[in-house]
Order: C-alpha cells, then structure tokens, then sequence
C-alpha cells in the first residue's frame, strides 16, 4: 500500500510542476495586467492544490486529510479574491487593457469607484 502512496505523491507533484510551467508560459503570453493576473490566480490555485495532494498522499492520515482540504480551500478562496482585488486597483488607476479588447463594460459608470 506504501507504493501505492508513493506513486500518487510522485504524479500529483509532477502535475503540479506541470500546472506552473504551463502558467508561467501563458504568464508571458498574456497581454496585460488583467489577463497576467487571472492566470496568476488559476495557477496557483490548481497547482498548489496538486502539492497539497501530494502531500497529503505522501503522509496519509485522517487529520492530514482535513487539513489538506482547508488549506485548498483557503487559498482558492484567498486566490480568487486577491486576484479580483488586484484587478480592480488597476481598473481604477487606469492601467490599459489590451489593445484588442473590443468592449469596457466598466468605462461608461465609474461614479462607484473612489477618486
């Protein structure tokens, strides 16, 4: 069964290499601010969410299991929310989106953001 926990801990690390090499390719591709940050947050919520695992995998006990769970959960939420904030800052400071974005749905009614 030991080998068994070896074989999960090694491939949830590997995919979670994989998940931040990926992420930080498409870092470099992104076109600005906003894009840059989203991948940010979807990238070290799954991959860090992939260590956890293997970590998890790695020393398997029921109390590892919960905490596992609460630390995924935590920085998910924790991710997301950063990634929304760190958005709207910029938003509001004016830094430019792409060149090729078509549409600013936010241009029209900024009287709910502070000056």
């Amino acid at each position: 069964m030991n080998t068994f926990f070896d074989i999960l801990t090694a491939t949830f690390a590997m995919l979670g290499g994989i998940v931040f090499l990926i992420g930080g390719i498409g870092l470099s591709r992104m076109p600005d601010t906003y894009t840059r940050t989203s991948v940010i947050a979807t990238t070290t919520s799954l991959g860090l969410a992939l260590f956890t695992l293997a970590v998890l995998f790695h020393d398997f006990t029921v109390v590892n299991l919960i905490k596992a769970v609460l630390a995924i959960t935590m920085q998910a939420g924790a991710s997301a929310v950063s990634s929304i904030v760190l958005n709207r800052n910029a938003y509001i400071n004016d830094v430019p989106l792409a060149e090729h974005t078509q549409y600013d749905e936010l241009s029209h009614d900024r009287s709910h953001f502070p000056s």
